[in-house]
Parts: structure tokens; sequence; C-alpha cells
């Protein structure tokens, strides 16, 4: 008699696959960035501050502290997005800090200075 592969089994192996799969091709993905970033050239041009833009996440997970009493905890990271217009018209958006963020104002004209995806400053020309 031929054993039949019931559900349970096959989940048991496909949903750890998948999520390694997942986590592995993240990691690799992070660290090519990283390589094209390394092998970019800090380029320093020209550019006005085209939009702004923020990304709140928030992401809920519950504690247990052994008594029975289950808490949930939230945490929250935001992160700061500012697209440069270069002369030529081409647009790049960057991650960019909070204290960075603040400092910038839409229309602001000055010399952007990043290497790759890495925003490395803005300076602005009065």
């Amino acid at each position: 008699m031929e054993k039949k592969t019931n559900m349970a089994e096959l989940m048991f192996f496909v949903v750890p696959v998948f999520v390694l799969s997942v986590f592995f091709y993240v990691f690799y993905s992070i660290i090519k960035q990283k390589i094209e970033d390394d092998r970019s050239p800090v380029l320093r041009v020209e550019a006005t501050v085209l939009t702004k833009r923020v990304n709140v996440s928030t992401s809920n997970h519950h504690h247990s502290h052994g008594t029975g009493n289950n808490r949930l905890h939230s945490s929250t990271s935001t992160r700061y997005y500012v697209t440069f217009e270069f002369a030529g018209g081409e647009r790049k958006e960057f991650i960019v800090r909070g204290d960075e963020y603040g400092l910038l104002v839409e229309r602001d004209y000055g010399y952007l200075t990043y290497q790759g995806s890495r925003f490395k400053g803005f300076e602005i020309v009065s």
C-alpha cells in the first residue's frame, strides 16, 4: 500500500524552505547593494530638493512574562526620503537621517554628494 503525503507533512517542509529562501534573498540583496555602492565613485553634482516624504512603520508583538500575563508591545520605525532633481532633469531618491531631513526644504538648490545609493550630504547655495 502506498503511503500518501498529507498536507501537514508537506507544509512542515515547504514553509521553512520558503522562509529561509526569503531570508537569503534579502541578505544577498543587501550585500550586493553594499558592494555596488562601495565600488561607485563619490559624486558631487548640482541639484534641487524636489520632494520629501516620511515612511512610518509599526510592528506589534506579544511578550509573555512567565506569569501568564501577555502584553502587546509595538515598535515604530521612521525612514526619511528626499528626492533630488539634477540639472539635466534626472531624479534620484535617497534615504536620509532625520536631522538632515529637517534641514532640507523643497526647492532648496545646492550641491548633492552621493555614492551609488548612499546620500553623503547636501550643501545649500544661498
